[in-house]
């Protein structure tokens, strides 16, 4: 019986030291999240904002490898990538001569119709403040679309031989 006691105390401890690792990792991706918030409020040139995001993105990978299973790493990386992809085109709209682009001149805009390049007319003319505050909302609801997908993963258990899906 003592036998039994000792398991259950190791799958004890086990299961607070995953919780405590899980939370860690949760704080540094918080605090990542928030830098990089601040980052592309704060940052004037797109360039500087895109090699922010990937040497943050850079350092989450490696805190997942380190800490957490497949799963969780496939959907942070899913996350990431949506953010960086969201950052790098909005650093092309705002300023293309920064990433290499060359930017095609403008033409005068007819009021009576509107296509998509007087779209981009329009990004280019908006504020760099505005145009990271819309990379933020784009990134935050990837990163919640990503928790979702996580959240409603179905469980297998198993008990006595037998699996059943919940």
């Amino acid at each position: 019986m003592a036998g039994f006691e000792q398991a259950n105390h190791a799958q004890a401890a086990t299961a607070a030291a995953e919780s405590v690792s899980g939370a860690i990792v949760l704080a540094i991706v918080v605090l990542i999240v928030i830098v990089a918030m601040l980052v592309l409020l704060l940052s004037i040139d797109p360039l500087v904002v895109v090699v922010v995001m990937i040497v943050l993105a850079l350092v989450v990978v490696f805190v997942f490898f380190v800490l957490l299973d497949a799963a969780v790493i496939v959907i942070m990386a899913i996350t990431l990538v949506d953010v960086l992809m969201v950052t790098i085109i909005v650093a092309v709209v705002a300023d293309p001569h920064a990433v290499g682009h060359a930017g095609r001149p403008k033409r005068a805009v007819d009021s009576r119709r509107r296509d998509s390049s007087d779209s981009v007319i329009h990004l280019r003319k908006m504020s760099a403040n505005r145009l990271h505050a819309h990379a933020i909302r784009s990134g935050l609801w990837a990163v919640f679309a990503n928790a979702e997908v996580l959240r409603r993963r179905p469980r297998v258990l198993i008990d006595n031989h037998r699996t059943r899906i919940e």
